[in-house]
């Protein structure tokens, strides 16, 4: 009686070491391509987000909505912002409040004449009393936005990523 050999079903160790090693290096190569990719979706996201709130507040300032006065108001302690009604109004009544991606925070090198930032509404095109300027950047820096609003309230950005 011949024996039949038994065929043994897996994979060898060198093949087993060849896919591990093939996917140490796919995932460090793809990492890093990730998280600047997240960064750069996250910082984008949020200057979108400031330039939506301060032309929401400057049409606001415009039009006398509610008869009250406007505001583009900046916590950067804490990396919020929002557009405010008042200043009679106490407490302070935000229409709407955003709080910026963790990924994402105020830049306090660049971020000036925003706390409280009022506009008033005139019959000429001045909505300001100075320009503003608002910068984010990334927790680790490698990415920054800078907005900057003029008195006229023409709003502009510029993206370093």
């Amino acid at each position: 009686m011949r024996r039949q050999a038994k065929r043994q079903k897996g994979f060898s160790l060198i093949e087993m070491l060849t896919v591990i090693g093939i996917m140490v290096v796919l995932v460090s190569i793809g990492t890093p391509n990730y998280i600047n990719y997240r960064q750069k979706a996250a910082i984008d996201a949020d200057a979108q987000k400031v330039v939506a709130a301060l032309r929401e507040a400057i049409s606001r300032a415009r039009s006398g909505t509610e008869g009250a006065r406007w505001a583009f108001y900046v916590d950067e302690a804490n990396d919020w912002f929002a557009v405010r009604q008042g200043p009679t109004v106490d407490p302070p009544t935000y229409i709407s409040r955003t709080q910026l991606d963790s990924l994402v925070q105020f830049d306090q090198d660049i971020t000036e004449n925003t706390n409280n930032y009022w506009f008033h509404q005139s019959p000429n095109l001045t909505i300001a009393t100075s320009t503003m300027v608002i910068g984010l950047t990334t927790q680790n820096g490698g990415f920054t936005d800078t907005i900057t609003m003029d008195t006229l309230g023409r709003i502009t950005r510029e993206s370093n990523y």
